[in-house]
């Protein structure tokens, strides 16, 4: 399996793992976290739909799409990440936000290998998605 569809397979698990409204469930988060919360809601639920096109162009930066791509397409090896993986339930469980940047830390169930950290940058008023760490130790 080559390395980018390894990271599209660690992204699209974090994005497959539960619906919007578990996302964005941080009830004490200020305006700019919820922001970022909701735009991993949004992603999960266009990665639920199989909206590869949607995902790839709107909730990526560029730069991450393409780096997905390598020599392919980003809805192609996205396609390919999320085809076998299951729904499952996930929360964002902190948020930070600095300038226009943004982390946020997403916690699966046990063994889902959904646990890690969403990097975003806004660009104009949106939250994109810049890359995906997955927590030391998780299943990926």
């Amino acid at each position: 399996m080559r390395l980018t569809v390894s990271l599209a397979a660690v992204i699209a698990a974090g994005a497959l793992a539960g619906c919007g409204a578990g996302a964005t469930a941080g009830e004490d988060f200020d305006d700019q976290e919820q922001q970022v919360a909701e735009a991993i809601g949004s992603f999960q639920e266009a990665a639920q739909r199989r909206d590869t096109a949607e995902i790839c162009r709107r909730m990526f930066t560029p730069e991450l799409a393409k780096r997905l791509a390598n020599g392919s397409s980003c809805e192609r090896e996205i396609e390919l990440a999320i085809r076998d993986i299951d729904a499952a339930s996930i929360s964002v469980t902190d948020v930070a936000v600095e300038g226009t940047s943004a982390t946020a830390q997403v916690q699966g169930p046990a063994g889902e290998g959904s646990s890690g950290v969403f990097e975003l940058v806004k660009r104009g008023e949106t939250w994109r998605i810049e890359d995906y760490r997955p927590k030391e130790g998780a299943d990926s």
